[in-house]
């Protein structure tokens, strides 16, 4: 059984107060998850409820149920996920970095290029990584396709 994908909406930067809150960096575009977040999964330490969430000086505030001062230390450096099923949909012809990240790469004329392995922010157009050759692809000649990534033919892309 394979568990289903998980989002990072944010990073754990350190430990505030002496109640147990948690100093999150968000990771998100949608600012209204984090007033509404109800669970979230801690990499690597499991799922938990989520007390309390407030605004910090320069990082969010979160506290974690059942969670103090003595066990929040642990947590610094992981980041928090949700379910992929929990994030908001997109409109038609947008999608989430996890949505496209490991499917496979195709020229428009069929030849495979390999999997997509990470997506870099640059600028007006992310990159597309794309095999163990890392080839950086603007994903504006990009389309993805059903189950698939599409790149146009464009001089100066090919080898």
């Amino acid at each position: 059984m394979t568990s289903k994908p998980r989002v990072i909406i944010g990073h754990i930067a350190g430990v505030f107060g002496t109640q147990g809150e948690l100093k999150v960096i968000p990771l998100s575009d949608n600012p209204d998850r984090f007033p509404n977040l109800r669970r979230v999964e801690v990499e690597g330490l499991g799922e938990y409820a989520v007390e309390s969430i407030r605004q910090g000086p320069k990082t969010l505030l979160l506290k974690l149920l059942g969670i103090d001062a003595t066990g929040a230390g642990r947590f610094p450096g992981r980041n928090l996920t949700i379910s992929a099923d929990d994030v908001p949909l997109l409109p038609p012809g947008q999608y989430y970095h996890f949505q496209i990240i490991d499917l496979p790469a195709y020229w428009a004329d069929g030849t495979y290029l390999g999997q997509v392995v990470d997506i870099q922010e640059a600028g007006a157009s992310p990159l597309l990584v794309i095999g163990e050759a890392r080839r950086l692809v603007p994903f504006r000649f990009a389309t993805v396709e059903a189950d698939r990534v599409v790149v146009e033919l464009v001089e100066g892309l090919m080898e």
